[in-house]
């Protein structure tokens, strides 16, 4: 769909801005610290009708690559965010990721401070997609050392805040490669629960591809909503949603 190879990245996230939030402090004493973790494409379309019509509707479709390396004894991941409220509300705004290429183990968690009130994870493979309920920081971890692609929607007026993640030092488990699996493509993923939080409930799974509230196909690219945008109001609105 996008030849990123000719596209410029909007942002690219090094290593040294990482270096609070990795669990291998060993091996990050000699990594590179120009090191490249991902990059990030923001407000893409396929053409300038699209992009146009996703930006008079307050939405933006942004892509995320992760290069293909571990860090350490660590899976490569996401710095991970928060979302902002919505002016007015005590809705936070959602978002909606779709994996393209590769597999991402998503990790959601609703916290105050440095207590977690709820922890889980999400396994997706090319198709899969999921959407992140407001309230919940979020990360992206590529489970292996392939290259992974990854969309998302979210609503233009919706701000990151990444504070509280790196004063506590990231999420609340580390995603570890187990020592047999080290330079190999397995997706297995050893929990290491996070010693800065002082609450940590035990990790759960939830399957992907929680999309039927709002009838959204599981069997399509979600790109393909740029047809019908209208199916994205609750990325704007939710605090309009009874969220299940």
């Amino acid at each position: 769909m996008f030849n990123l190879e000719n596209i410029k990245p909007s942002s690219i996230r090094l290593l040294e801005e990482m270096k609070d939030l990795v669990y291998d402090q060993e091996w990050l004493k000699k990594a590179n610290p120009k090191t490249e973790l991902y990059y990030v494409w923001r407000d893409m379309a396929e053409n300038e009708q699209d992009k146009e019509k996703i930006s008079q509707n307050g939405l933006g479709y942004d892509l995320t690559q992760f290069a293909p390396l571990i860090l350490g004894k660590e899976c490569n991941k996401t710095f991970g965010h928060t979302h902002s409220l919505v002016p007015g509300t005590n809705s936070a705004y959602p978002e909606i990721y779709e994996v393209l290429e590769g597999q991402v183990q998503f990790l959601f968690q609703k916290f105050n401070n440095d207590q977690i009130e709820d922890i889980f994870t999400v396994n997706c493979q090319p198709g899969d997609k999921f959407i992140v309920k407001p309230g919940y920081a979020h990360f992206s971890i590529n489970p292996t050392n392939q290259k992974t692609l990854m969309a998302n929607w979210e609503a233009t007026a919706s701000q990151h805040d990444y504070k509280e993640i790196k004063r506590l030092k990231g999420a609340g488990y580390y995603a570890l490669k187990p020592a047999s699996q080290r330079g190999e493509s397995e997706k297995g993923i050893e929990w290491i629960k996070n010693p800065n939080y002082s609450s940590i409930p035990e990790l759960r799974t939830e399957e992907p591809n929680n999309l039927s509230q709002f009838d959204i196909p599981q069997d399509q690219s979600t790109y393909k909503l740029v047809d019908n945008l209208t199916k994205l109001d609750f990325l704007k609105n939710p605090q309009n949603y009874e969220w299940k």
